[in-house]
């Protein structure tokens, strides 16, 4: 910006060293002087100009680095909010699992409470009638009654049921107990060293 300066005073110098030259090579006498001051009052003005313009310049700049500090001030102040939101919707979410997973277990509780009390009733009926009763129930709800009975007690349902649904009970539940075996295997060669 300095550079700049000395450079337009340079040629503001040079140019009234020129007109001056000019002036006093057309006339002789007062009239140099006279040109002489008008360079010298014109070159005040542009170096007052000038000078204004770079008080403006200074001022812009000044707003420029305000603003700029508004922003970034502005900017933190938003992200501190946007942490704020997550942190709060975190917590809720992680509120809302944990009342999901404990709904979740009651239910698995009352589906088992449910189960060992129709596995009474069927435990206490004569196989015809547990059997009659199993053939048109659900396919899953009918195994797992059958698997949880008494040995015994179920070899007598199936025998009374359906020589079809009786099959497709005894994979059903077959099919069940592969699966418990190989999660438990699983979790055995999971957990050893």
């Amino acid at each position: 910006m300095m550079k700049m300066f000395q450079q337009k005073h340079f040629i503001l110098r040079l140019a009234s060293a020129v007109l001056v030259f000019q002036v006093s090579g057309q006339a002789s006498g007062p009239a140099p002087s006279i040109g002489i001051n008008a360079i010298e009052q014109r070159e005040k003005r542009l170096l007052e100009r000038e000078q204004a313009l770079q008080e403006q310049l200074a001022r812009h700049e000044k707003t420029i680095q305000e603003l700029k500090s508004s922003l970034e001030k502005e900017k933190a102040e938003s992200g501190q909010k946007m942490r704020l939101h997550e942190e709060s919707w975190k917590k809720k979410l992680s509120e809302l699992e944990k009342e999901l997973k404990n709904k979740t277990e009651a239910l698995e509780s009352a589906k088992e409470l449910q189960k060992t009390g129709f596995l009474g009733i069927y435990d206490k009926m004569e196989p015809k009638q547990a059997a009659k009763v199993l053939e048109s129930a659900d396919l899953n709800m009918a195994t797992q009654i059958i698997t949880q009975m008494k040995a015994q007690k179920a070899a007598e349902v199936l025998a009374k049921m359906n020589p079809e649904r009786a099959k497709q009970i005894t994979e059903a539940g077959l099919l069940g107990q592969k699966k418990k075996i190989s999660q438990k295997v699983k979790e055995v060669t999971e957990n050893s060293p």
